[in-house]
């Protein structure tokens, strides 16, 4: 009885690595929302199966169009070939001008020593800090999901950035690094972090219950989050409640101007000096009027220093 030799070949294949396989419909989008979720906790915890799948993840977002690549592959396969026995017939070869390469200064060599050099960088950056970025904004993601499902402020920005606190009949100060006074009120928890201290002296926070806020210029900006809303705060005065689990954030603007944004960071509300607003947990941001029930300024109208 003859036998296939195909069942051979066959027999000698061996199955593709299920972590592998994984990823790679994962990257395709070729799982539920399910086991999506459960493909990005893993790679948010652990280490193991991460440092298996990074190279796929890296090769995954290579800027490289493998379509285009194909079908010029394809192309190029589908031209018709001319018969060897036709004849050719070569054009004389025209004089070669002898060109004589430019010599460089030392002047445009000193220049593009450094911008190569920089070329060089950003492209090994990219490729060793891609994945790791990668897996960053979807531990991330992550967290901040796990943060709104619990009623809380989300922290997946501020991860390992200094925490205060306060209880019961407490209050707190805390300075950020260029000036900016922050005044803690009871019961309150305020988490905060400057991610890129050498590019853009901001400062990203999440705060949990109420503070006021003194902005100073050097901070340029600070970005913070809430149960209820995000706000992005310039140089002035502020005030902002929201406790875990609040059905609302109050604001009030002493001096200066803030911006309430959707979680990427698009401007919803945009509010000036004595203005208040009322931010509802999953509902449009409204300009109000303010009142009793609205967090005070710990020194109305002092322009930050």
């Amino acid at each position: 009885m003859m036998t296939d030799p195909r069942d051979d070949l066959l027999g000698h294949v061996e199955p593709l690595d299920p972590d592998i396989e994984l990823i790679s419909d994962y990257l395709d989008d070729e799982l539920s929302d399910e086991e999506t979720a459960a493909v990005v906790e893993r790679l948010a915890s652990d280490e193991e199966f991460f440092n298996k799948v990074a190279p796929i993840i890296k090769v995954w977002m290579m800027p490289v169009n493998l379509r285009t690549s194909l079908e010029r592959y394809r192309l190029e396969r589908d031209v018709p070939k001319l018969p060897i026995s036709l004849p050719m017939v070569v054009p004389a070869p025209e004089a070669l001008i002898e060109l004589r390469r430019p010599r460089r200064t030392l002047l445009a060599r000193m220049v593009a020593a450094p911008v190569w050099t920089a070329i060089a960088a950003t492209l090994l950056l990219f490729l060793v800090g891609g994945p790791l970025l990668l897996v960053s904004t979807i531990r991330s993601n992550f967290i901040d999901r796990n943060d709104a499902a619990g009623g809380r402020a989300p922290t997946g920005d501020v991860q390992n950035g200094k925490v205060v606190e306060t209880r019961a009949g407490e209050t707190a100060t805390e300075l950020f690094p260029h000036g900016t006074r922050v005044v803690l009120q009871p019961n309150s928890h305020l988490q905060w972090v400057v991610p890129l201290p050498l590019i853009q002296p901001v400062v990203v926070a999440a705060l949990e219950g109420e503070a006021a806020f003194e902005v100073t210029k050097g901070e340029v900006f600070v970005a913070l989050s809430t149960p209820a809303g995000r706000l992005r705060l310039s140089p002035g005065t502020y005030a902002v409640r929201c406790a875990p689990g609040c059905d609302a954030m109050l604001v009030t603007v002493g001096t200066g101007a803030l911006n309430v944004n959707d979680r990427n960071e698009k401007p919803l509300l945009s509010l000036s000096a004595g203005e208040f607003a009322r931010v509802p947990k999953g509902g449009a941001p409204e300009r109000t009027t303010g009142g009793p029930d609205y967090p005070r300024l710990p020194n109305p109208g002092e322009p930050p220093r």
